[in-house]
């Protein structure tokens, strides 16, 4: 009985292992620019910064409107496609999508391909666009 116990245990922690995604979460530092970056929050939004200045979340304002920023990340897709959104607060309705895809290299590293002409179909390390960020320790 306690063999097929373990056996059991050992099949439900291989099976959590294969299907859990990467936590993206955190505080993320451009490589070629580090007092650049973006923080990922759990709930959902994203704040972009440069040189201490902090921009996006919960409230943002454009043209004398109210604004969240967001992201949607969707690990089904190959390469997993991660979007920008903005959502307007007064309608609480999407106002602009801007569409990017990213290679997970490892908890630590991550490409990313975030351009405002159409979802990327790949990386290009050599495209203005591309971005590879590391997480801030």
């Amino acid at each position: 009985m306690k063999l097929q116990t373990i056996i059991l245990i050992v099949i439900a922690a291989l099976l959590t292992a294969c299907t859990s995604k990467p936590d993206i979460t955190g505080k993320w530092l451009n490589v070629s620019k580090p007092e650049e970056g973006m923080v990922f929050e759990k709930d959902g939004f994203l704040y972009i910064f440069d040189d201490n200045n902090m921009k996006g979340g919960e409230n943002i304002e454009m043209e004398g409107q109210l604004f969240q920023l967001k992201y949607e990340i969707n690990y089904d897709k190959k390469p997993i496609w991660l979007d920008l959104v903005t959502i307007d607060k007064a309608t609480n309705k999407e106002a602009k999508r801007v569409l990017g895809i990213i290679n997970i290299i490892d908890e630590n590293t991550i490409e990313a391909m975030i351009t405002k002409e159409g979802r990327p179909i790949e990386i290009d390390t050599k495209n203005p666009d591309y971005i590879r960020l590391k997480r801030a320790k």
